[in-house]
């Protein structure tokens, strides 16, 4: 999979933002991965998600749509900073919320901030992206853990799979081809009606025809 990651940075007034977009053809199937957070080397996990991917704790009831976070390139930490941020920014009520319901808000907010902090193991995210533009990395620690395939390193040192992080394809939905506007692209195979046929000729008053080249 083609992904180009676009990374713009001020200098001045330290302004940083960052874009992933696909590339390549699009594929015949989304992806789906779910990863179980034990401690917090997970944190540490480089995450890619795209504008067409959506992100779900199941356990803080939390489910944020496609588009919401935009398009980064950060880590676990960092996603959960973002979803933080952006509840406390982009609130428009929050200044008209009475005191009850921004008790609950603030709490609610303090959860993620928890599990961005790494005080509440274990928790679940899942990344969910119609258009495969989206991954969850391995642990930097055992990424730097592996074993060179060509040392004559026996098999007991080679780490276990991560066993944490499960991905899946998936079938898209005719609704999210719809959204992403895939049901109206034209692939070239769809038939195509005869040239020079006579039904497809104006008709003439007092004209007929008579089969003649």
């Amino acid at each position: 999979k083609e992904c180009v990651i676009m990374s713009f940075a001020c200098a001045h007034c330290g302004y940083r933002n960052s874009e992933v977009k696909g590339g390549g053809a699009v594929p015949l199937k989304g992806c789906l991965a779910t990863l179980t957070c034990v401690d917090a080397g997970d944190l540490s996990r480089d995450v890619l998600k795209s504008d067409t991917a959506a992100v779900t704790v199941p356990e803080l009831d939390l489910e944020l749509a496609h588009g919401t976070l935009g398009s980064v390139y950060t880590t676990l930490e960092g996603v959960l900073d973002k979803v933080a941020d952006g509840l406390r920014k982009g609130n428009p009520f929050a200044d008209s919320l009475d005191s009850d319901t921004r008790q609950k808000f603030e709490a609610f907010v303090g959860r993620v901030e928890g599990l961005r902090d790494g005080k509440q193991f274990p928790f679940t995210v899942v990344l969910r992206d119609p258009l495969a533009n989206s991954f969850i990395g391995p642990r930097r620690d055992a990424a730097a853990a592996r074993v060179d395939p060509l040392s004559e390193a026996s098999a007991s040192d080679v780490p276990a799979l991560d066993a944490n992080l499960v991905v899946e394809d998936f079938e898209r939905t005719f609704d999210e081809n719809e959204e992403l506007g895939l049901n109206d692209i034209s692939t070239g195979l769809e038939p195509v009606a005869e040239e020079g046929d006579e039904n497809d000729l104006p008709a003439v008053d007092g004209l007929e025809l008579d089969g003649a080249p």
